[in-house]
């Protein structure tokens, strides 16, 4: 992903991008290249680089959003509970950013289990189809079923 990065800042004629920016966009990315390239158009003629950070956040889907829906699968939630959370975070985001960004909540769930748990897999399962084509109805139902 760094590779990419230093070929289009120097596509763009930029030099001496912070590193620290650069990291981060690698970071809230998580290894999706085209979240990458958006995060990086977004945010590369911002010249104070506390301003680039704060910009690279907005770019992204809030975490704290996506712990929010991810743990309340993961208690079982009531469907009203959810409904306003699901809500909330479809108001500002894509469906895909919100899919994808569960996947990585569940997938390091899953990784640093002691044990296997199949629950989480089955979770992984539900959130592997992209939302291209079902939008959001796709990524609610997805949320939906979850909690069963």
């Amino acid at each position: 992903m760094n590779s990419l990065i230093k070929r289009v800042l120097e596509a763009e004629g930029v030099k001496d991008f912070p590193k620290k920016i650069t990291d981060e966009i690698i970071r809230v990315s998580e290894g999706c290249p085209r979240q990458a390239l958006v995060t990086l158009d977004a945010v590369i003629d911002i010249e104070d680089d506390d301003k680039a950070l704060e910009a690279v956040s907005v770019v992204t889907i809030g975490e704290a959003e996506v712990i929010e829906i991810c743990r309340g699968i993961m208690n079982n939630e009531s469907w009203s509970t959810m409904r306003i959370k699901v809500k909330n975070v479809l108001q500002d985001n894509e469906p895909e950013k919100v899919r994808y960004a569960c996947l990585g909540y569940f997938s390091a769930i899953l990784l640093n289990a002691n044990a296997g748990d199949n629950r989480v897999s089955s979770l992984i399962d539900l959130f592997s189809e992209n939302t291209y084509a079902s939008g959001k109805a796709g990524l609610i139902n997805a949320i939906y079923l979850s909690r069963k």
